[in-house]
């Protein structure tokens, strides 16, 4: 260990006698460029805001760029799908107790499709049921889909149809 001990004593004591190298001199700070006149012109001088770690919020997917705004009909006044679907899912009990009426064996299908159209004033008109299900059915599914009422709205009438299939637990 002695040696070890001489031999890091005259380092350690070279090196703390300074660098030979030559620096360039240090200039000193500027002054500010001005100074405020009165206490309106001041700057706030308040330590920065702590920095946001999170990560930025995921893109938005665009959405698409049609003019009457995704309407059902193409009107900008016209009713919107979700309005629709909501008032279509309300009646999906009504349409299960229709169905229900239907004999089926365990584990049996039956696939529907109702068209249909509504006017401006939110009336339902040309609904047609068909499939594989029996007449007092598909006219109880009539019934059910003509007695649904839907907001009015501008621009022509809404033709569609609506696909129903049901399978017996």
């Amino acid at each position: 260990m002695r040696r070890s001990l001489r031999f890091a004593l005259p380092v350690l004591v070279g090196c703390s006698l300074g660098c030979r190298r030559q620096h360039a001199p240090i200039d000193p700070p500027s002054p500010p460029a001005a100074v405020a006149a009165s206490a309106e012109e001041a700057v706030d001088l308040q330590p920065a805001a702590e920095p946001n770690w999170d990560p930025p919020p995921p893109p938005r997917k665009p959405r698409p760029s049609t003019a009457d705004g995704g309407t059902a009909n193409g009107d900008v006044n016209g009713p919107r799908a979700e309005a629709l679907n909501a008032i279509v899912d309300a009646a999906l009990p009504q349409m299960r107790a229709c169905i229900d009426k239907a004999q089926l064996p365990d584990g049996g299908t039956l696939q529907v499709t109702i068209a249909y159209s509504i006017k401006g004033t939110g009336q339902t008109s040309d609904v047609k049921p068909t499939g594989s299900a029996s007449g007092p059915v598909l006219d109880c599914l009539r019934t059910v889909f003509e007695g649904l009422r839907f907001p009015t709205f501008a621009g022509p009438p809404l033709k569609g149809s609506f696909p129903l299939s049901y399978q017996r637990p």
